[in-house]
């Protein structure tokens, strides 16, 4: 058939001829491969997982300072945070039994077993708080028509959370003080001991929080100097192409 259109092209009214890629004439009529066909049918991608969300918060974040307040928020409310703060129901309740058990058993400093009853009872109360606001929260996702003024921090949690690091302090202060005590009485009447579960149980919840501490700081200051190093990079590409 081409040879009948002669010298002036196609009949009028003809479709275009599609070119292949690497056609010497070029053009825009290249016909678009399958991959770049569906890929223009593709979902946005998806920012459900935890991974996808980093990189959304990276992306509107005004600065490392955003960023790691972004990433604390989004590390607090995942499921496997929610599942570690049920685990620690069970550090609270203890506290509680074992101070109320041994309550007259540690004359050395008879702060100890209240400071466990009292600890773990405020701390039991956070967790709980804690755990119900995530499951609101996850709610609250789920129904995005209700009102933002209901996502807000509780100004109890605030006041416990206060209470807490106080208390966690005079803790610190009550059983290091008396740090190695006797675990029996030497003679009757003695009241320089401490029973040993109560004393041990309390070293080791302390020492441990404290360690825990440690490590957050030390991966906080990790993911502000990572945010940090990126901005920077960020910018100095920027400046590169200007």
């Amino acid at each position: 058939m081409q040879g009948n259109y002669g010298a002036t092209g196609p009949p009028p009214g003809a479709p275009p001829a599609y070119r292949q890629e690497g056609d010497p004439e070029g053009g825009s009529n290249t016909l678009p491969s399958y991959d770049e066909s569906a890929a223009a049918f593709e979902p946005p991608p998806s920012y459900a997982s935890i991974f996808g969300e980093l990189k959304q918060a990276r992306t509107n974040s005004s600065g490392p300072v955003d960023f790691l307040k972004k990433f604390l928020a989004i590390l607090l409310g995942t499921i496997a945070c929610s599942i570690f703060l049920g685990v620690l129901l069970a550090v609270p309740i203890a506290m509680i039994i074992i101070g109320a058990v041994y309550l007259d058993d540690c004359p050395a400093e008879r702060y100890i077993p209240i400071y466990l009853i009292l600890g773990g009872s405020f701390g039991l109360l956070q967790n709980v708080m804690s755990l119900g606001q995530r499951a609101r929260k996850r709610y609250q996702d789920q129904n995005q028509d209700e009102d933002d003024s209901n996502a807000r921090q509780s100004p109890i949690n605030a006041i416990i959370s206060c209470f807490l690091v106080a208390w966690f302090i005079a803790g610190c202060v009550w059983v290091y003080g008396i740090y190695r005590p006797n675990f029996l009485p030497q003679f009757p009447g003695d009241a320089n001991y401490c029973n040993e579960v109560v004393y041990l149980f309390s070293f080791v919840t302390l020492t441990l929080m404290l360690t825990l501490c440690a490590f957050m700081f030390c991966c906080m200051g990790c993911v502000a100097a990572c945010a940090g190093a990126t901005v920077a990079a960020s910018a100095a590409a920027a400046n590169t192409r200007n």
